[in-house]
């Protein structure tokens, strides 16, 4: 037997190849879209729903923003000295802050009444400055007890459920923790309002905005802008360790 691959002689130029006769060939056939419905099914209707209100809510959610009633329950009542107050009722402009914080905590002792004091200053010069009280404290008559103390609205101590998700929110680890944002919008000013308050208790840079929106407005920059370093240089006394939340 041979040991060798034959191979195909390569066709020389002029000779003439084999074809096929095209026109007597059969053809694939034809496919024929279906018409188009006149109107989207319920299915699209839903799934452009469903996709509408998804680029909503991320486009919120990317941006910072979120209004009291999301954060907080359009039913729900804050308390305040003689009453309650709808959340639908809060301020429309200017500054919204949460305050975490507990009566058992030396730190938020310490706090408070700085916080106080920047509160009545800053709400004597016309400024819309609002706080919200969340409690860590042990039981009801120790929220109390604390609540006294200060000036501002509280979240109710058995709205529990709703304080966890709000620590959850803002990332509490540990008190006194202050949130700042803006009440117009609910975009989030800064998570060191400890710190803002510390190094401006009279509010001169009040609203305390972001320095980028500073900046686009022409507005010189402050101390609670320059970082945590500079204020713990600075302002050493402010800074006590934070109670990790129990």
């Amino acid at each position: 037997p041979s040991s060798r691959c034959l191979l195909t002689k390569p066709a020389a130029i002029g000779d003439v190849l084999p074809h096929s006769d095209l026109s007597t060939s059969p053809q694939p056939p034809k496919h024929t879209p279906a018409p188009l419905s006149p109107l989207p099914s319920l299915f699209q209707l839903l799934l452009l729903q469903f996709t509408l209100c998804f680029l909503l809510t991320s486009s919120f959610s990317l941006l910072g923003l979120i209004t009291m009633d999301a954060l907080l329950g359009k039913d729900t009542r804050l308390l305040k000295k003689d009453g309650t107050v709808a959340v639908c009722d809060l301020p429309k402009e200017g500054v919204i802050a949460f305050y975490f914080s507990a009566h058992w905590c030396p730190p938020c002792r310490g706090f408070t009444p700085k916080l106080a004091e920047a509160y009545k200053n800053i709400r004597a010069n016309g400024r819309e400055l609002e706080v919200i009280f969340v409690s860590s404290d042990r039981d009801e008559s120790a929220f109390a007890e604390y609540y006294e103390e200060q000036p501002w609205l509280a979240l109710p101590f058995e709205k529990r459920e709703l304080k966890a998700q709000l620590s959850e929110r803002f990332n509490v680890k540990g008190i006194p923790f202050l949130v700042l944002l803006d009440a117009a919008t609910g975009e989030l000013i800064t998570d060191n309002g400890r710190q803002v308050i510390s190094s401006d208790p009279k509010g001169s840079q009040f609203p305390w905005k972001p320095m980028e929106a500073a900046e686009k407005k022409g507005a010189t920059t402050s101390a609670p802008r320059q970082g945590p370093f500079l204020l713990r240089t600075l302002f050493p006394s402010c800074f006590a360790p934070a109670v990790e939340v129990q």
